[in-house]
């Protein structure tokens, strides 16, 4: 048997099981509900989501990391720090949950048309976080200037998601909305000016997302189509300058 042949024996596999594995975080949140052992049922709600996400983008599902990503980072924002949880996180949680039934409907079906299920997402997120402007950050939560950007989303109420890879970051990007990308020149995988490249060239979605490259040099960049909409130099006023650019995008929405 081949490479090949092993991979797509384990997408099928993947496919076929994903509905149990559902029907699993359907009975912890059920079980939470209850209050039946609330933290533990949160790690095992989050621990599946989690890894429906990584073997969702190991095996090329990215509709599917995509909705997973979506939900982990709600899981976390809504459950995490409550003993008892919010008022609708659980049926925000089953929306989630029933917008990746429709994507596996699709995949099963070999039919690719996500359009109805990215705008599906986009409204969710949109409802889940009626006040906060969306922001992606490219980059590795231990470096500082990331850690200055997380403190700067916090000053300007937005919420922030953060992903180190930027291949990683370009599947969120094609397939969920957020309002502006932070990415410095230096990514995994993918650097910061051709990740914004490769988005704007791309034109699926996000058509309105700012991009914003945060760098110690402002010498070359390419052409204002395909370049980033906002340069942020990387020095004393770092902070000052990269919230006031968060700002006007919060006015101009």
């Amino acid at each position: 048997m081949s490479s090949e042949d092993i991979l797509q024996q384990l997408k099928e596999t993947y496919l076929i099981s994903l509905p149990n594995q559902l029907v699993e975080m359907e009975s912890y949140i059920l079980a939470m509900e209850d209050d039946n052992q609330y933290q533990e049922n949160f790690e095992a709600l989050y621990r599946k989501a989690h890894s429906l996400k990584g073997s969702g983008g190991t095996y090329g599902f990215t509709i599917i990391t995509s909705i997973c990503h979506q939900m982990e980072d709600y899981i976390s924002d809504s459950l995490q720090e409550y003993n008892t949880a919010p008022p609708n996180a659980f049926d925000n949680i089953f929306k989630f949950i029933d917008i990746l039934k429709d994507a596996h409907a699709l995949l099963n079906n070999k039919d690719e048309d996500f359009k109805d299920i990215e705008e599906r997402l986009r409204q969710l997120k949109g409802n889940v976080l009626p006040e906060e402007i969306n922001g992606l950050l490219v980059g590795s939560t231990n470096n500082m200037y990331s850690q200055i950007c997380m403190q700067v989303f916090k000053q300007a109420n937005a919420h922030c998601t953060v992903i180190e890879s930027g291949v990683g970051a370009l599947q969120r990007l094609l397939h969920e909305h957020f309002d502006f990308v932070i990415t410095s020149r230096e990514n995994i995988d993918l650097n910061g000016l051709a990740l914004i490249a490769a988005f704007k060239l791309n034109q699926k979605s996000n058509h309105k997302l700012k991009t914003i490259l945060t760098t110690s040099n402002i010498s070359s960049h390419p052409c204002k189509e395909i370049g980033p909409d906002f340069v942020v130099l990387k020095n004393k006023s770092f902070d000052i300058n990269l919230l006031e650019v968060i700002e006007g995008i919060k006015k101009s929405r």
